[in-house]
């Protein structure tokens, strides 16, 4: 039965396409990366266990333990430790090529920090600066972190709080963009908390813009799309301009009367918003200054307001919302957990009697 199960796993591994953009894998001895195993099995040396993960799509990782050769995949590429008799290796990847940011950037740099989440590719350079400079130079990086020990820079598509860790740099990307400054200011005026108005899209922004999205049936996405800009009245659409431009006789801007047959539009960037749906600043400041303060978000869920999620993978329950902390023990696939509480990018469940923290990305809202 053993056998049957090994070359099912090696017809599966072969057939796998190549991961996208990888270019090499590392390979450490004395080191292994917990957390993020979805398979294991048996090999004969740990050069096996890393061509099994360079065919494989979904494998970003690896660890191999010699004392029973057995190979652990992984979906996820934490960062390595000190484990005398085990190999570990990750995948290398080239900077991913975006449009370049057109804006005037400087980026804040902070020493021994680390912003854990938000990052969307990861590659090893030569040193921080050049992390920095590819940054700085791609549209869609807001933050950083680059680790001194394996020389990898992590991008980041949003700014997520920073904390400290010693011998990683972190830097926050500090150009403003005008599109997104001006959906900040639509956000504040219809009293959506998007922080500070400065044209950078951190985490406070994505999280307003979502409840935005949410409230006015549009696609939740946390971005800056098209139907978005749409609902705000920050650009028009196409049949608006038509109409705008149409050279229909004795009808011009100044007299142009709305339609009244058929369904009232989607859209309502024709319309002219009343101003007394946009409070000044001073008036929302007072309104806030009366008003009792909001709890955050990161608070504990109300009780009519339990969330159910399911593993999409083996998955690790550790002790506190921290990808280093230690490990109480692993959650099969497929499994429902009650959410006791919710912060950055972590749930706080309960499983077999214990209460730990697991990844938000590992589970799916049922």
């Amino acid at each position: 039965m053993e056998r049957i199960l090994f070359f099912m796993l090696l017809i599966f591994f072969t057939c796998s396409p190549a991961a996208n953009g990888a270019d090499s894998m590392t390979l450490d001895r004395n080191t292994r990366r917990a957390g993020g195993d979805y398979t294991s099995f048996s090999t004969a040396t740990a050069r096996d266990c890393a061509d099994y993960c360079q065919k494989s799509s979904r494998c970003q990782a690896f660890d191999f333990y010699t004392s029973d050769h057995s190979c652990w995949l992984k979906s996820r590429a934490y960062s390595s430790t000190y484990y005398l008799g085990a190999v570990s290796g990750a995948k290398i990847y080239t900077p991913v090529k975006h449009p370049q940011s057109t804006a005037n950037t400087t980026i804040e740099l902070r020493y021994d920090t680390q912003r854990p989440g938000g990052d969307y590719t990861r590659f090893q350079v030569r040193d921080a600066r050049e992390c920095e400079r590819i940054c700085a130079e791609n549209s869609r990086c807001a933050a950083f972190d680059f680790t001194s020990s394996d020389y990898f820079c992590y991008l980041k598509s949003w700014i997520p709080r920073a904390r400290y860790y010693r011998g990683i740099v972190s830097g926050v990307k500090k150009s403003g963009d005008n599109q997104v400054k001006a959906v900040q200011e639509v956000l504040l005026q219809q009293q959506y908390n998007a922080g500070v108005a400065d044209g950078v899209m951190g985490r406070k922004t994505g999280l307003a813009l979502e409840n935005y999205q949410k409230d006015h049936g549009l696609p939740v996405t946390g971005r800056i799309d098209k139907a978005t800009l749409l609902a705000m009245g920050l650009v028009q659409s196409a049949p608006a301009v038509e109409k705008l431009q149409s050279p229909q006789a004795g009808i011009t801007e100044e007299n142009r009367q709305p339609e009244t047959t058929g369904n009232p539009p989607a859209s309502v960037v024709d319309r002219e918003i009343p101003k007394e749906r946009w409070p000044t600043r001073a008036e929302l400041q007072a309104s806030a200054a009366t008003e009792p303060e909001q709890k955050p978000a990161t608070e504990t869920l109300p009780q009519n307001l339990l969330l159910q999620v399911r593993t999409v993978a083996v998955t690790y329950m550790q002790m506190t919302a921290n990808i280093y902390a230690d490990v109480l023990g692993t959650i099969p696939a497929g499994t429902v957990l009650q959410v006791i509480s919710q912060t950055d990018g972590w749930y706080k469940v309960s499983y077999q009697n214990q209460a730990g923290y697991i990844l938000a990305e590992s589970v799916e809202k049922l």
